[in-house]
């Protein structure tokens, strides 16, 4: 379950092309990420699409060929074994006339959180 939450909202400015798309770090500390809901707010009518890269790799989709075309929705991917860096990224395309705002909320835990193995309770010593 998360136990953190970071939101961003990232602005896609008219004009942005697919050769020359924008790029916006959605930068954290190293964290889990378990959840990703986006918002895509209504306007774009297929003029945007947007992918989460990393270091401008692909993550989500995958494919680093393939955009996410959303208009007036709400999407939201459980995530596993993502990376855990934090280096996080929004790059989109914007072919209309009007720039357009994607909406991303994180759920996230520490690294500790589910990497700590309980260990040794600390002994008291006595003289």
């Amino acid at each position: 379950m998360a136990t953190e939450y970071r939101s961003y909202a990232v602005i896609v400015p008219a004009g942005a092309t697919i050769a020359a798309p924008n790029v916006q770090a959605l930068a954290m500390p190293a964290r889990i990420v378990t959840s990703i809901r986006v918002r895509v707010p209504p306007g774009p009518r297929g003029n945007l699409g947007f992918r989460l890269t990393s270091n401008r790799q692909a993550v989500i989709p995958a494919d680093g060929l393939q955009w996410v075309v959303a208009d007036d929705e709400v999407l939201e991917w459980p995530v596993e074994n993502a990376l855990q860096t934090g280096v996080w990224e929004c790059t989109a395309y914007n072919s209309g006339v009007l720039p357009h705002t994607v909406y991303f909320l994180f759920a996230l835990e520490p690294l500790s959180t589910r990497s700590a193995a309980p260990g040794p309770s600390p002994l008291t010593v006595t003289a």
